[in-house]
């Protein structure tokens, strides 16, 4: 998936942002794309959104992770963000996503959070979409 790396770990899907810097229109519309996909997929029914190489964001990438957030809610899907550093958790805040979408500070709080245990490993699980 283009903007995005996504591994599948039992019924868990780990999102990660491949770019720090998302802030051209081109990389707005891949990461838009990949997370669609995402959202009506039929599965996992969790998803864990790892923002810790994600500095920076336009206003346009916010509103398409709360458009993301929104369709895999009505989806009947859990959704739970984590790992953003200091800049882009300011920005979360002043965007009050912080009252909208779960933020966890590290993955392993996600993984509670989701009720999942966690890779056993340190190797990533195997690409999702297979």
């Amino acid at each position: 998936m283009s903007g995005l790396d996504t591994h599948l770990l039992k019924d868990l899907l780990i999102v990660s942002f491949a770019e720090r810097k998302i802030l051209d229109q081109q990389t707005v519309l891949e990461v838009e794309s990949s997370l669609t996909e995402i959202a009506n997929a039929f599965s996992p029914s969790k998803i864990l959104v790892d923002l810790h190489k994600v500095q920076l964001m336009t206003s346009t990438m916010i509103a398409e992770l709360v458009k993301f957030h929104n369709r895999c809610r009505e989806k009947g899907k859990e959704v739970v963000f984590c790992s953003a550093g200091k800049e882009l958790r300011e920005l979360i805040s002043i965007t009050r996503l912080d009252k909208l979408m779960h933020f966890d500070d590290t993955r392993e709080q996600a993984f509670k959070t989701l009720n999942h245990e966690g890779p056993s490993f340190s190797a990533p699980g195997p690409r999702w979409p297979r």
